[in-house]
């Protein structure tokens, strides 16, 4: 499987596996009175803690006299739930601001691009 066949087939589970998710949660959501704003900050603060397991699972702490052990299965497994709780947070942005994956998806490739402008400019 290609690289690309590899992203299309991941992205299409998880927004199949988000899906079924936010049915579940919906309900109770609005059952609590739970807003958009509170559900994209929930993932927002469900990444940040993903980032920060990922962070433990390799030498960090410069000052440490002993040596931290880097833990490559670990941090491959946190960068996953990061790269999906990122998506789920994508998606929740997206259906809450009435924007579609081909719009955001255009975002990213003009951010891209000007990325790369400001990188070959001296930015």
């Amino acid at each position: 499987m290609t690289t690309a066949e590899l992203y299309e087939k991941i992205v299409t589970l998880h927004t199949e596996y988000n899906d079924k998710v936010c049915s579940l949660i919906a309900p109770l959501d609005k059952k609590k009175g739970i807003t958009y704003i509170e559900k994209i900050d929930r993932l927002v603060l469900h990444v940040i803690e993903e980032i920060v397991e990922m962070r433990r699972t390799y030498p960090h702490k410069f000052w440490k006299k002993s040596p931290e052990v880097f833990n490559k299965e670990e941090m491959l497994e946190e960068a996953a739930d990061i790269f999906l709780m990122s998506h789920s947070m994508f998606l929740e942005v997206c259906n809450a601001c009435g924007i579609t994956e081909e719009q955001f998806l255009q975002k990213v490739l003009d951010k891209t691009q000007i990325n790369h402008e400001r990188i070959d400019n001296g930015y």
